[in-house]
């Protein structure tokens, strides 16, 4: 399994067997390694109000540029 090293402001998304599979995110907090895990905000909203957060195993995360164009 490729391991990346994101940084805050990386363009991402979830793996194909995530919920949110697709949707273009940011990273917008990296967490300690041992948590392996990151703080993300959903782009895909018009609004910046109605933007959604979450936080996403970083085994789930591929940079934006290496998802699949199905």
């Amino acid at each position: 399994m490729k391991k990346y090293d994101f940084k805050v402001g990386d363009l991402v998304t979830l793996k194909d067997y995530c919920k949110n599979s697709g949707r273009m995110a940011m990273v917008t907090r990296i967490l300690p390694d041992y948590l392996e895990r990151i703080d993300i905000i959903y782009l895909d909203e018009s609004k910046e109000e109605t933007r959604k957060m979450g936080r996403a195993l970083t085994t789930n995360v591929i940079p934006w540029e290496e998802r699949s164009n199905d």
